[in-house]
């Protein structure tokens, strides 16, 4: 299938088709203002592009505090600019399973449509809401947000017959822990609280992580920090620059 690779290289030849010219390794250092205008850019390299608009995509800490001189910004919503909070650490985890998770909510192992969905656990605000605030006391969420997706449901190439391949994409956690903590020292037992949390929704989750690294039956990755705008906390996705 590709994986998210391949969403980007979708866009890419539908770009080009439309006559449009892509650059890559022509890093944006400025954003230039003309009057109330952004009509160029320069490139770290010195050279500056000129056009009759700017679109940018990356987050508005970076575009506003960075990118644009704070001279050009009206003295609230500088305010709020500087007020954005955009750290974020997301934990992901890989695992290799038996057979497909058997949730209470829709019992059975055999390949049903949710199966080939985007499996949320996060039922409530209020759960949303404790997720954050345990990863701000205590470093992670004693039951964190997860969504479990299961690509070998789409592309059976990715895992042995009536086997599959399942990651989770999980929050929240701290960027850094307190009290000179390292990540590299809890990784894995924030690792068993997720394998937890998904249990008590799919009890035979556990059992069914055949393939593992570690005691912990579970193949992850070190926390992923999305910072300087790329990806905002749930709670201010939208403020506090909206209003």
């Amino acid at each position: 299938m590709g994986g998210m690779g391949a969403i980007t290289q979708a866009m890419l030849k539908e770009a080009e088709h439309l006559g449009v010219t892509i650059r890559i390794k022509a890093e944006v250092k400025e954003v230039l203002i003309d009057g109330n205008r952004a009509t160029r850019v320069r490139l770290s390299s010195g050279e500056t592009v000129t056009d009759s608009k700017v679109i940018a995509n990356v987050g508005p800490k970076l575009l506003y505090s960075q990118l644009i001189g704070e001279q050009h910004l009206e003295p609230e919503f500088r305010r709020r600019v500087r007020g954005f909070k955009v750290g974020s650490g997301t934990f992901r985890m890989n695992v290799a399973l038996s057979e497909l998770p058997d949730f209470t909510c829709k019992p059975g192992t055999h390949l049903q449509p949710h199966h080939q969905s985007g499996i949320v656990i996060g039922p409530t605000m209020d759960y949303l809401e404790r997720a954050y605030v345990d990863a701000t006391q205590y470093g992670w969420s004693k039951q964190p947000i997860v969504e479990i997706l299961i690509p070998s449901t789409i592309d059976p190439s990715l895992a042995p017959e009536g086997q599959h391949v399942a990651s989770l994409f999980c929050q929240q956690f701290a960027p850094e822990l307190s009290d000179g903590k390292n990540w590299d020292d809890y990784r894995e037992q924030a690792a068993e609280t997720i394998i937890d949390t998904v249990i008590s929704y799919a009890p035979n989750f556990r059992d069914a992580i055949y393939r593992r690294v570690n005691p912990l039956s579970a193949r992850f990755r070190a926390p992923v920090w999305f910072d300087q705008g790329r990806h905002p906390p749930w709670r201010l996705r939208v403020g506090p620059i909206v209003g």
